[in-house]
């Protein structure tokens, strides 16, 4: 009669002292546990590291944005395959989401900003002595591309993407004239953010407020918004003057800005102001983005900019009512808002400076380069105007030092297929 009352407890559900054991063993463990790790934790000598990693985790947020850095160009190809998506929605007509835009255009200033007014750049030596490819390191200057997105990555194509081992200098007047200022700004910042030191961005007077409040504002206030802009204008601010490539070469947009000009009077120039600044530093950056080479030859092609923007009599106008303002010693003589220097305020300058040469944009020229001064300020064009004329890009060369312009044929707009696919193995 137990027996069979025992077994309809069991079935019934009612908990025998057999199964009330079961039950219990496994809880005792786990009480057991959890009470020799509370012991272990509550022992645990409190010292000043435990407690700063303690606080160092509670604080880090859940997300940090990453500052932008340099990586080696052959390794990381996730990040440049994600540069080329961009730039081929760019090249297809497409688009950026405004709000990637406006982080690219804040990351883009930052990176700006931590260059000097004048930088100094050597030569690439990665990889000189193994790699095969060696004899095409080097540094690539181009001159005005004036917002011609298609032709800036035609350039690449011939001449190859930018990377440590070929880093580019675009020497300002990248945007501007062209309708497709904006793409080649942000295809220039896409390129800086991914290799800072893959490409260096120059001002030029096209990147001054004279310019950038016409073309380049309606394109962008189109396309996104005021905010937007404004922050353009931020980026374009803090573009650095020129560079000193291998010790020896100046890399400006105009040239030499006034006699016995030491390049330490633009070291320290603060940036951010509008090339309208009456200081002397203003005056010097001034000249130094809207100066040329005299010359003798009477053919010499004048830059375009004369005819666009001022008749000799507003010039004079102009430069007269300036003099009163300044308070520094100038030369009367020459001022105007381009200025010229000749042939031995060239010679006056390298010597003064320890440097050998002068390259620079800023005039339109058919053939895409010239010399000037006995071949000591090389001018570089690469916004082919016309079908006849050609555009170049100056290679500097790593394994011998050696400089040599490259010239190449523009590509019309009409001919390309907006919807190709970039190959972005051959960038």
């Amino acid at each position: 009669m137990k027996d069979k009352m025992m077994i309809e407890r069991q079935n019934s559900g009612v908990l025998g002292p057999k199964r009330l054991g079961d039950f219990l063993l496994p809880l005792q463990v786990t009480l057991l546990v959890f009470s020799g790790l509370l012991v272990m934790q509550m022992s645990r000598p409190t010292t000043l590291e435990a407690s700063e990693e303690r606080n160092l985790l509670a604080s880090r947020p859940r997300r940090l944005r990453q500052t932008p850095t340099v990586i080696a160009s052959h390794i990381d190809y996730k990040r440049k395959r994600a540069v080329i998506d961009a730039l081929q929605k760019l090249y297809e007509g497409s688009t950026l989401d405004k709000a990637y835009v406006q982080e690219l255009l804040k990351d883009g200033k930052q990176l700006l900003s931590q260059s000097d007014t004048i930088y100094h750049i050597s030569l690439p030596t990665i990889g000189l002595e193994e790699d095969a490819e060696a004899s095409k390191k080097g540094i690539t200057v181009v001159g005005d591309i004036h917002g011609d997105f298609f032709n800036m990555i035609h350039l690449f194509k011939i001449n190859g993407f930018p990377s440590l081992g070929r880093p580019y200098i675009f020497n300002g007047d990248f945007t501007d004239r062209g309708d497709q200022s904006l793409q080649c700004l942000l295809g220039l910042l896409l390129i800086k953010r991914y290799c800072n030191e893959c490409i260096h961005l120059h001002t030029g007077n096209h990147e001054t407020w004279m310019f950038y409040t016409e073309t380049l504002k309606t394109q962008v206030t189109e396309v996104y918004d005021w905010k937007t802009y404004q922050l353009v204008r931020e980026v374009l601010l803090q573009l650095p003057l020129g560079a000193i490539v291998d010790g020896r070469i100046f890399v400006v947009h105009g040239g030499i800005p006034m006699n016995g000009f030491n390049l330490n009077d633009l070291r320290h120039y603060q940036r951010g102001l509008d090339v309208d600044d009456q200081s002397k530093e203003g005056y010097l950056f001034r000249r130094s983005v809207w100066s040329d080479p005299e010359s003798d030859d009477d053919d010499d092609e004048k830059d375009d900019d004369d005819d666009d923007f001022f008749t000799k009599e507003q010039v004079s106008t102009r430069a007269a009512e300036r003099i009163a303002r300044y308070d520094f010693e100038i030369d009367e003589e020459n001022d105007d808002d381009r200025g010229w220097y000749t042939s031995a305020t060239t010679k006056g300058f390298l010597e003064k400076n320890g440097l050998e040469y002068v390259v620079r944009a800023h005039q339109s020229v058919s053939a895409g380069f010239r010399y000037h001064h006995d071949g000591k300020v090389l001018t570089i064009h690469s916004f082919p105007k016309k079908a006849t004329d050609s555009g170049a890009y100056l290679n500097i060369y790593s394994n011998d030092r050696s400089m040599n312009v490259e010239q190449f044929a523009g590509v019309k707009h009409t001919s390309i297929n907006h919807q190709s696919k970039l190959d972005w193995r051959a960038l």
